[in-house]
């Protein structure tokens, strides 16, 4: 939503040693798509629907997607930044070896 306060306090955090912020979201005129110094939109769905009943809703002419909440929106971010990796490792001549030696690891 771009309104997580732990988000937009971390945020904050990263601009404040100056940082570039790079905000990538569905709601661009979110407290933090405006604290942002890059936006990413990334459309997806953003409202649950008012009526519940799936026969109701398919009656009614309201085709929704099937995928729940957030997914369209996760699963478009996810390809989107293993993209933003595929093409980073291309530009600086890594290999996934090479990302698995830098790679931070906080797993015990």
């Amino acid at each position: 939503s771009g309104r997580t306060a732990l988000i937009v306090t971390a945020a904050e955090a990263a601009k404040q040693v100056g940082a570039i912020v790079v905000a990538i979201t569905t709601y661009i005129d979110s407290p933090l798509a405006k604290l942002a110094d890059i936006v990413v939109e990334v459309p997806g769905r953003t409202k649950v629907s008012a009526i519940e009943d799936y026969f109701a809703r398919q009656v009614l002419g309201i085709h929704e997607p099937l995928a729940p909440l957030g997914t369209l929106f996760e699963d478009c971010t996810m390809v989107f930044l293993d993209s933003i990796i595929a093409e980073l490792m291309g530009r600086l001549h890594k290999n996934e070896e090479d990302l698995r030696n830098e790679h931070a690891n906080i797993e015990v």
